[in-house]
């Protein structure tokens, strides 16, 4: 037993004398509950202070007791202490981030912690307390970054007496993360997945977008090709990153979008991309149509077609023979080039008719864009050498003519999208030469 006696009613708490079997004989209060029911050690240790002569003056405990040092003296218990506020920290914590604030620090001798009002000023100027969370433990998040500043927790007991702790805290900005969503040629075919590269000289489209947990962060961007050339976006919400370029010559290239918040967290994205010369392309396009040809399950009339396009293309005798496509661009007969070109996507729609079950539009599409490719380069030597009126003319015409076959292009009308390349590429050639 701990033999709790003299008990006396302060102001509505009972005090007594109790042994714990650890502290010796000490002052105790309690408010009737077991969280309530806390000990007061005067005298640490087990000696105890043997408090005695326990009295309520006006609401405050009279006893005296040995501390220990002094011998017995009389001691005075207030009816009401204010609490001792603890607000933890320094805290540091990202911009959007949902962090918790902690003052379970803090003491009352009255009172348990959890019975306390807390409040809490988070930019404390040091004269007014504006309250901006409430609880021991808020969760609170901010949408911008900020230096470490002062905040402060006030705590309140329930006799209304309180104390205020500060601390400090720091927001870090956290940069944006940008991403590219899609690349797309010309045709609107998505690079790598519907076609492996782009053309020299037509245009790919950028799409990216960017996240920032900084909701309230504005944000720039710029598109690096890899060439040389940079596209600055300017001023971007995540829904308008896009842009367009044309590549003046083949090669792999890294283009790297970067986004920059205004704090000057930076966040890129990268992607390579591979451009073909008009040449390669018809290297690419031979080797499909090489593996089309010897596929069995094709009809022998839709696979001797596609093997006159491959020739179309390559020349005969499995290119051995320079009568192809690619032997006169090599030789610098853009024009006969384009010719045939034209045959072979008839060819290609000879094999189609053969079998149906044949869909060679992605082959057809990808002659019309090498012809294209042809004209917008012959078009951009012409814009560089008109010097007469004749010239301009004529670069009007060629202009003309590749609108055109872009509109049959999208119409899929390959044929005539190449006829009118090829009459685009022999205005700008009369500029040329």
């Amino acid at each position: 037993s701990s033999v709790p006696q003299y008990l006396t009613n302060a102001n509505g708490t009972l005090f007594f004398q109790a042994d714990d079997g650890t502290h010796g004989h000490e002052l105790w209060k309690s408010d009737g509950t077991a969280t309530g029911t806390v000990i007061k050690d005067i005298r640490p240790g087990s000696g105890g202070s043997l408090p005695l002569y326990l009295t309520d003056v006006n609401g405050s405990l009279y006893f005296t007791a040995w501390d220990g040092i002094h011998g017995y003296e009389p001691w005075i218990l207030p009816s009401n202490q204010p609490p001792a506020a603890d607000a933890d920290g320094p805290y540091t914590a990202d911009e959007g981030q949902s962090f918790q604030l902690d003052a379970s620090g803090t003491t009352d001798p009255e009172e348990p912690n959890t019975a306390l009002t807390y409040e809490w000023d988070l930019d404390y100027d040091g004269i007014t307390f504006d309250v901006d969370a409430t609880g021991m433990q808020p969760v609170v998040s901010f949408a911008e970054d900020f230096p470490a500043r002062s905040i402060a927790v006030r705590a309140t007991d329930s006799k209304g007496l309180d104390d205020l702790a500060t601390t400090s805290l720091e927001v870090l900005n956290v940069a944006p993360e940008a991403v590219i969503v899609s690349i797309v040629d010309d045709a609107g075919q998505v690079i790598p997945t519907d076609t492996g590269g782009a053309l020299v000289g037509l245009d790919v489209t950028l799409t990216g977008s960017f996240s920032d947990v900084g909701v309230a962060d504005t944000h720039t961007a710029t598109i690096n090709w890899g060439d040389g050339n940079v596209t600055d976006l300017g001023a971007v919400v995540p829904s308008d990153v896009t842009a367009t370029h044309a590549y003046a010559a083949a090669g792999t290239y890294t283009i790297t979008l970067t986004v920059t918040d205004d704090d000057g967290g930076v966040g890129a994205a990268t992607f390579d991309i591979v451009v073909l010369d008009a040449a390669e392309a018809i290297e690419e396009l031979a080797d499909e149509l090489d593996e089309l040809a010897n596929n069995s399950d094709i009809t022998p009339e839709a696979a001797a077609a596609v093997t006159d396009a491959l020739e179309e293309l390559e020349g005969k005798n499995g290119g051995k023979s320079a009568s192809g496509a690619l032997d006169k661009i090599e030789a610098g007969n853009t024009n006969a080039a384009l010719v045939k070109m034209i045959k072979a996507i008839r060819d290609l729609e000879d094999a189609e008719a053969a079998d149906p079950a044949l869909n060679l539009t992605a082959m057809k599409q990808a002659i019309a864009l090498t012809a294209k490719s042809l004209a917008v380069d012959a078009i951009a030597q012409a814009e560089a050498a008109a010097s007469t009126p004749r010239d301009y003319r004529n670069l009007a015409a060629a202009q003309a003519f590749l609108a055109d076959g872009q509109d049959l292009l999208g119409q899929s009308d390959f044929v005539s999208a190449v006829q009118r390349f090829q009459r685009a590429f022999q205005k700008a050639d009369t500029v040329i030469n």
